[in-house]
C-alpha cells in the first residue's frame, strides 16, 4: 500500500479497482495472469488443453526456416527440426505467421517478402516487394528507479530474513502462495505526466524488492524500486536481416529516444517518482536512492542518465503493420499484401503500440483471426451449398422436363407408283 498512499498524498490522481475495465488511468494494485502461483500463459491456458484433439499437431524443438509461396499463393512452410533434418509442411488453407515484431518479419523476409533492394542485397528472389516488412518496429521505452535500505519489510534475501524465506518457499510448494507466486511487481498506476495530456501517457510500476544491479534473478538485500514507462513513444525502429541464413539472428534497431518528444514523458515521471519517495508513506524504511542516485538533479544530469539506462519493457510491435495505405503489410483481414492465403497474427501487426501491457491485445488478435478464419469457412461451405442445390435444381428440371413432353406426331407417306410426278409435295416442307 506504499504506493498508493504517497499518491493520495501528492495529490491529483485517482485510484483504479480494475485496470482491465473500460477505464484503467489511476493507481492501485496490479493484475496479472497468474494461476495457483504461475504465470497463466496462452500456452498454458489454450494451447495445453487442446493438445489431444486429432486435428492439432505440436513440433516441439523445430524451427520455421521460411514460408513456401508458388504462383502468389503461401502453400507450406520449410521446418528444421532438432531430431530429424529439414522437411516441409503442407497447408491446405492457409498459412498463419505467429513469430512475434521480430521473427514475423524476419520470417517473411527470408520467404521473399519485404523491401525489393534489402532483399535482393542478400541474394533473396522477391516474391513481394512490400517496403513496410520490418518498418514501424517500436517498444516502450522505460527507466528505472532503485533505493535500497536496511528495513527488512521488503522481498529479498538476507541473513536476517532467513526464516521468513525458508518459510516463504514451504508456502509456494505446498500450497503456491506466498511471495514466490507474485511477479513482484505489485502495484502500478497509469497516469497523465501534465495538464495538457489528453490520456495517461506514463505508466508508473512499483516493486517492492531490490532491484539488483546484476543479472540475479532473486532481489539480494532489501529495498524497492519503479519503473517509468513512456507509454506512447513516437520513435521507430526496424528489423533487417542480418544474411539470407535463416539461422542468423536478425538485426534489430530499436532507435530508443530517437524522437525528442519521447523524452518529456521520461522525464516528468523521474522527477515524479522523487516526490512519491519523499511522501510520509515512504519515511520509515528510510531508503537511498541508488540509481541514478539524487546528486543528479537538473534536467540535463537526467537526461544524460535517461540516455544511459533506459530500456524496453518487451512489448514489441508494428514490425508487419495493419492497414489500407501503400506501406502496410496486412489488410484488416491480416491478410498479407499480394500473397494469398497468408495471415500474419501477432503484434507485429499493429499500427500503433497500446497505452498499456501487450498481452491481452495480442490474445485478441488472435480471437479475432480465429473468427476471420472460421467466417470464410462459413461463407466458403454456404457458397458450395448454394451452387450444389442450383446445380441440382437445374438438372432436376431438364430431367423432368424431359419426361413430360409428348412425342412428336410421325408422318408416314405413301409410295409413289411409277410414272407418278417425283416433286415433293409442298405440304411436306413444313
Amino acid at each position: 500500500m506504499w504506493l498508493w498512499d504517497a499518491f493520495a498524498a501528492v495529490g491529483g490522481f485517482r485510484h483504479c479497482e480494475d485496470f482491465t475495465g473500460p477505464d484503467p488511468e489511476g493507481y492501485g494494485l496490479r493484475q496479472g495472469t497468474i494461476h495457483r502461483g504461475r504465470r497463466d500463459s496462452s500456452a498454458s491456458a489454450m494451447l495445453m488443453p487442446a493438445l489431444a484433439r486429432p486435428n492439432l499437431t505440436v513440433l516441439s524443438r523445430t524451427a520455421v526456416t521460411g514460408i513456401r509461396i508458388e504462383g502468389g499463393r503461401a502453400t507450406g512452410v520449410d521446418v528444421a527440426a532438432a531430431a530429424g533434418g529439414p522437411r516441409q509442411v503442407r497447408a491446405l488453407r492457409e498459412v498463419l505467421l505467429c513469430a512475434g515484431a521480430v521473427h514475423s518479419p524476419q520470417l517473411l523476409m527470408l520467404s521473399g517478402v519485404g523491401p525489393a533492394q534489402h532483399l535482393e542485397s542478400l541474394g533473396i528472389a522477391v516474391k513481394a516487394n512490400l517496403a513496410g516488412v520490418g518498418a514501424n518496429y517500436h517498444d516502450h521505452p522505460a527507466v528505472p528507479i532503485a533505493l535500497e535500505m536496511r528495513d527488512t519489510t521488503s522481498y529479498g534475501l538476507s541473513w536476517r530474513t532467513l526464516p521468513r524465506a525458508l518459510w516463504n518457499l514451504a508456502e509456494y510448494v505446498l500450497a503456491r502462495r506466498g511471495p514466490l507466486a507474485s511477479n513482484v511487481f505489485e502495484s502500478t498506476a497509469f497516469i497523465r505526466s501534465h495538464a495538457g495530456a489528453v490520456r495517461p501517457d506514463i505508466q508508473v510500476a512499483f516493486q517492492p524488492a531490490r532491484r539488483n544491479l546484476n543479472s540475479s534473478p532473486l532481489p539480494m538485500g532489501h529495498g524497492f524500486a519503479f519503473s517509468v514507462v513512456n507509454l506512447y513513444p513516437r520513435s521507430r525502429g526496424e528489423v533487417r536481416l542480418a544474411s539470407s541464413d535463416p539461422r542468423a539472428a536478425p538485426r534489430v534497431n530499436p532507435n530508443i529516444l530517437l524522437d525528442p518528444a519521447d523524452w518529456e514523458p521520461l522525464l516528468r515521471g523521474l522527477h515524479l517518482v522523487r516526490e512519491l519517495c519523499d511522501m510520509p508513506a515512504f519515511a520509515p524504511y528510510r531508503a537511498t536512492e541508488v540509481r541514478p542516485g539524487r546528486r543528479l538533479g537538473s534536467d540535463a544530469e537526467l537526461r544524460a542518465y535517461l540516455r544511459e539506462a533506459t530500456a524496453t519493457v518487451h512489448h514489441p510491435v508494428g514490425s508487419c503493420r495493419m492497414g489500407i495505405d501503400a506501406t502496410a503489410v496486412v489488410d484488416p483481414t491480416l491478410r498479407v499484401c499480394g500473397i494469398d492465403a497468408l495471415r500474419v497474427v501477432d503484434a507485429a501487426i499493429f499500427p500503433g503500440i497500446v497505452g498499456g501491457n501487450t498481452n491481452a491485445p495480442i490474445v485478441m488478435v488472435a480471437e479475432k483471426a480465429a473468427a476471420l478464419i472460421a467466417e470464410a469457412i462459413t461463407m466458403l461451405a454456404a457458397a458450395i451449398h448454394l451452387l450444389l442445390v442450383a446445380v441440382l435444381g437445374l438438372v432436376a428440371a431438364v430431367v423432368i422436363g424431359g419426361r413430360a413432353r409428348p412425342p412428336l406426331p410421325s408422318r408416314q407417306h405413301a409410295r409413289p407408283s411409277p410414272g407418278a410426278d417425283d416433286r415433293p409435295d409442298p405440304a411436306d416442307w413444313s
